[in-house]
């Protein structure tokens, strides 16, 4: 009965292997389900673009023609305000006309009157005289009317022009007001296309890096099962060398046992001097473009240029960068766990070098969302929520 020992060693090996590719493929699947929600993003970014653009051009021609009906509206009200000056101007000379009317007529009355008193007592008499001075009568009186007529009918039409000139200034106010108000809105509808623009620009920027990222997660997937396959063979190997000695490897076993050990709930330091989380864990969705992100770990606000630090004793195992990471260094625990210090704009340590807790890593740098440290926490294939394990 040798090989049923052997049987559940197979047994437990494949089914790890499966449960850590399946893992695998779901992570892969919800980045791609991020990815085409980015995409319909992009898509209905492009359509408002397309809006407000054509918004943008309307409200541009709007302007157009509330600034031709506005020089209309001046060259009336100047007209008007000529009309009203000659108004006023014949107003004056047919007053003075009529002043120099009256005082001549005065005069005339006057003579007349010191005529009649000085020749009174002589008989004889001009018999014009008083015709001339009952005709002379007439006209001024006569005079006199058409003058005041002519003065009533010029006010009229003074307090017309007037009425009519304050209407316009008032239409004037109210279309130069809608000119400021169009002009206001036409730089407003400029900033919101500036911005749609600039999130289509970053949104495009971050699809791209997601698709790299998706790209290589496949490549870690395949790696996963040819790594698997090897090591389903080498067990055999391993076993089927055990059962001809009659024993089963123990070694191997007692190593596996040891996995995880040193990294408990809540027993790690953070990796920063802060602790202000910008994104947890997991899915989340940023606010200002409404795009949906799967988080591997953490987004720790960090002033630029702080110190990064390694959360346990370890080896580095990679120092590299990748898009939307930055400068990234991997420190393998030799537990069965390895961290991720990511977005770093310096980095202290090399492929190689042993560090312990404490030891910095590199200097926090700055994404999308601000200063910003990236840090992650893996298990195996599985990557873990860091803040399970940070105190």
């Amino acid at each position: 009965m040798w090989w049923l020992p052997m049987a559940l060693f197979f047994t437990i090996g494949i089914a790890s292997a499966q449960s850590t590719t399946e893992s695998s493929r779901k992570n892969l699947q919800r980045m791609r389900s991020s990815i085409e929600s980015t995409r319909k993003r992009i898509d209905a970014l492009q359509r408002r673009e397309s809006l407000t653009a054509r918004s943008l051009s309307t409200v541009q021609r709007q302007r157009q023609e509330v600034t031709r009906i506005v020089r209309g509206l001046e060259n009336d009200v100047r007209v008007l305000q000529d009309s009203v000056s000659h108004l006023e101007q014949a107003i004056r000379s047919t007053t003075t006309a009529r002043q120099r009317a009256e005082a001549a007529y005065g005069e005339l009355a006057f003579a007349s009157v010191k005529y009649n008193a000085e020749h009174r007592h002589t008989d004889y008499t001009e018999p014009g005289d008083a015709f001339i001075l009952d005709r002379a009568t007439q006209q001024m009186t006569q005079h006199r009317s058409a003058m005041r007529s002519r003065q009533d009918s010029l006010s009229s039409e003074q307090e017309l022009l007037n009425s009519t000139s304050t209407e316009q200034e008032k239409l004037l106010d109210a279309r130069t007001h809608e000119s400021r108000r169009l002009t206001n809105t036409i730089a407003s509808r400029k900033k919101e296309l500036e911005r749609i623009r600039g999130d289509k620009t970053l949104l495009l920027q971050e699809l791209a890096s997601k698709r790299s990222s998706a790209n290589t997660l496949s490549s870690i997937i395949r790696k996963q099962e040819q790594n698997a396959r090897q090591a389903d063979k080498q067990r055999k190997q391993r076993a089927a060398a055990a059962a001809k000695k009659g024993s089963i490897a123990r070694n191997e076993k007692n190593s596996r046992s040891s996995e995880g050990a040193g990294f408990a709930a809540n027993s790690l330091p953070w990796p920063t001097q802060t602790r202000a989380l910008i994104h947890g864990y997991g899915v989340y969705r940023n606010r200002e473009t409404g795009t949906t992100l799967d988080n591997p770990g953490i987004d720790i606000r960090s002033p630029i240029g702080s110190r990064m630090t390694c959360v346990a004793s370890g080896v580095v195992t990679s120092v590299t960068w990748l898009p939307g990471f930055g400068s990234l260094v991997i420190v393998d625990h030799k537990n069965g766990f390895r961290t991720v210090y990511a977005n770093l704009t310096s980095v202290s340590v090399s492929i190689g070098s042993s560090v312990s807790s404490g030891t910095v890593i590199g200097s926090s740098g700055e994404s999308l969302d601000g200063p910003t440290a990236h840090f992650e926490v893996w298990r195996g294939r599985e990557r873990q929520n860091p803040l399970t394990y940070l105190r």
